[in-house]
């Protein structure tokens, strides 16, 4: 059982209790959308920030311990567990903030995080709304819900938590604060970034195989760019017939079961595999990553990339843009020709020349958990005892501010 803890203490690495710091709950769905918080737990506990973490949903667990299997078998059969432990903790310990990290959430379950948002603000604790997707269905989820009996006054509510003055609305990527912006008519959404989980020992300097394999990781769908891959693939198979291509994702098919790869007889080209989790042998193998996502906050696999020092090439106009930077591989949106292009040159090098640091240089500077926690320590330290001080992120979006 969870103890209170005095204002003005902290959990060290011991796990015993020291003067200053900030404590707080990080919320959420997925064991993916809380990973850069996991990952980067000790570079913020260097900072003097702590937290405990509990998911809104079922969460994940760790297949070889089996009090951690028995926990989440609890979870997912007892009705509204979680619900229980997130309000529990609102009120059995020190809170100076809460991270309640959302996408579609924020429309599904409304009430639920006002009420949250409410008990926080009563015990003196910032919240933060950290929006890990605010792009491509979210307009159509509130369609969805506002036809339904009790709807309109869900996605009102909605609306109104984002909007209010002691909120502070973030997000993971400039694309993502651009999008709460538009979706939700505020303004200065701050972003913070994020961090893949990526241990050290994971970040060797392998040289890729040969012949030159390029791979993409995600659900194999319209929103990832399925056929804006198979039209790169095709393009640079044209000219160099010994290059192979790897998807790794749900609902990836047979290669041979594709009519556009099977007409052509490219089978032999194309290796598609389910989920590995994480694929990071499947990323060393590679020479690149052709990260070709519609719509996406942050790839965790482009950062992944990077800090294995794989070459990334992407779109604008997505979170994996904001990730590469001025590297050189962002492309037109869907200019598939263009990417063939450059992917064609990359595959040209000798495997020596396609080990990318200036792409790990990037990743350690913006993406790692050490850069991650000084963007999160940063934000509490300029929103602390601030909260209902301004009215302005109820002002509608009259420009774009990412921070």
């Amino acid at each position: 059982m969870a103890k209170f803890r005095p204002a003005g203490t902290m959990t060290g690495k011991s796990g015993m209790v020291q003067s200053g710091g900030k404590h707080g709950i990080v919320t959420a769905g997925a064991p993916k959308n809380a990973v850069a918080f996991v990952t980067s737990a000790t570079a913020l506990r260097k900072r003097g920030i702590t937290f405990r973490q509990v998911w809104n949903d079922a969460g994940s667990y760790d297949r070889k311990n089996p009090v951690s299997v028995l926990r989440y078998l609890l979870r997912k059969t007892l009705p509204r567990s979680n619900r229980g432990i997130l309000f529990w903790t609102l009120f059995s310990r020190r809170l100076d903030f809460v991270v309640i990290m959302c996408a579609s959430s924020v429309y599904k379950t409304p009430r639920r995080l006002a009420l949250v948002h409410r008990i926080a603000r009563l015990r003196g604790a910032q919240v933060i709304l950290l929006f890990v997707n605010c792009g491509y269905n979210i307009g159509n989820l509130a369609e969805l819900v506002s036809a339904r009996p009790g709807g309109p006054r869900r996605v009102a509510l909605a609306r109104r938590l984002v909007a209010r003055p002691d909120v502070v609305p973030a997000a993971i990527s400039p694309q993502a604060c651009r999008d709460v912006e538009d979706h939700f008519g505020v303004r200065d959404v701050r972003n913070i970034g994020f961090a893949p989980g990526i241990a050290p020992a994971d970040l060797t300097g392998e040289l890729p195989e040969d012949p030159p394999m390029f791979i993409n990781i995600g659900n194999y769908s319209h929103r990832k760019g399925q056929d804006l891959f198979l039209d790169v693939a095709f393009r640079c198979l044209e000219r160099n017939p010994a290059l192979r291509f790897c998807w790794v994702g749900k609902h990836v098919p047979r290669p041979e079961d594709v009519p556009e790869i099977a007409r052509r007889g490219l089978a032999g080209n194309f290796i598609f595999t389910k989920t590995k989790s994480p694929p990071f042998d499947l990323i060393r193998r590679s020479s690149g990553l052709i990260f070709t996502s519609r719509s996406e906050a942050f790839g965790l696999v482009v950062s992944e990339s990077m800090a294995m020092q794989r070459t990334v090439f992407c779109f604008e106009g997505t979170g994996g843009s904001y990730q590469v930077g001025d590297l050189g591989n962002v492309f037109a949106r869907f200019d598939t020709a263009a990417m063939a292009d450059a992917v064609l040159a990359h595959a040209a090098r000798p495997a020596a020349e396609r080990v990318d640091l200036a792409a790990q240089d990037r990743y350690r500077a913006h993406f790692s958990p050490e850069a991650f926690a000084e963007r999160f320590s940063a934000l509490l330290a300029t929103v602390s005892g601030q909260a209902g001080a301004s009215e302005k992120n109820a002002l509608h979006h009259d420009g774009v501010k990412t921070g």
